[in-house]
């Protein structure tokens, strides 16, 4: 706080008329008291940034539980994902066996046919002789 009375009698004693010394000092005080902020004001402050800073955090604590609900989901996809791997590593298997099956099955067919094609050439031969 400035003492204005001390103020006023040192512009006094520099030589100020005690009327342009108060006009001085007022003016002085004025521009002081609207730049500067008072108790009052810091208090309201505090009040209204308290109050953005609890609006804030209840912002945050959802966005906190939209990430948990988020994660919970990707927990339950990535089992689901599991779940399908394991299906396609079976059916992956079951194909393999098919295959080998089918090569078995086709190479028996292949010696059948060539078994008696040479068998129905010579059969044609004793035939034809």
């Amino acid at each position: 706080m400035i003492d204005t009375l001390k103020y006023t009698r040192e512009l006094e004693s520099a030589g100020l008329n005690s009327k342009q010394a108060e006009k001085m000092v007022r003016a002085q005080m004025n521009m002081i008291s609207d730049s500067v902020a008072t108790k009052a004001d810091i208090y309201q402050l505090r009040y209204e940034m308290s109050e953005k800073f609890a609006s804030l955090e209840s912002r945050f604590a959802n966005i906190d539980s939209r990430f948990s609900d988020m994660d919970s989901r990707f927990a339950k996809m990535d089992s689901l994902f599991a779940k399908i791997d394991s299906r396609l590593a079976g059916v992956d298997s079951r194909l393999d066996t098919l295959e080998t099956r089918l090569i078995l099955k086709l190479g028996g067919l292949m010696v059948s046919c060539f078994v008696l094609g040479f068998g129905g050439l010579g059969l044609a031969a004793k035939f034809l002789l």
